[in-house]
């Protein structure tokens, strides 16, 4: 008797091949998801598996000790350009360049040199500024600027 069903609606038996009720009428959906149901959730499931697999991916990336220098470096620099607004003589209107400066023999190694090239406010002239920063150490990697220098810039 595994050949008939019974309808959902009004309860009559309805034979296996049959696509409607002969009692009411309704369609009959026995064979459960189509094929276009299944392509939908294999390709929402291939969707959520990219996402996981590219997330785990970006975050396992370890930094070589050049990349960890140079951000640092890139750090310094932001933090001459905050010396340089806070403390030049002439107003700062816009950073051009930043350099990383070589390390002098007495330097510390939590000590970086960097070197920014601005515009003074107003006339537009040229300037510098080296700055020797420090990496405090502390959990959020606080850099303080020790000591600063600027003046017109000179092309070398």
């Amino acid at each position: 008797m595994s050949d008939v069903y019974e309808c959902t609606n009004c309860g009559a038996v309805v034979g296996e091949n049959s696509k409607f009720c002969a009692g009411c009428g309704s369609s009959l959906n026995k064979k459960g998801l189509g094929a276009l149901s299944w392509f939908a959730i294999a390709v929402v499931l291939m969707a959520v598996i990219g996402v996981i697999v590219s997330a785990s991916s970006q975050r396992g990336a370890a930094k070589t000790p050049e990349q960890i220098e140079d951000g640092r470096y890139l750090v310094a620099s932001y933090a001459c350009e905050q010396w340089t607004k806070d403390n030049a003589a002439v107003g700062a209107d816009e950073f051009t360049d930043r350099y990383r400066l070589d390390r002098k023999p007495d330097d510390r190694p939590d000590w970086y040199r960097a070197e920014v090239i601005w515009r003074a406010k107003g006339e537009g002239l040229l300037m510098y500024s080296d700055c020797l920063a420090w990496r405090t150490g502390d959990d959020q990697g606080t850099t303080k600027v020790l000591s600063g220098v600027s003046g017109h810039y000179v092309r070398r």
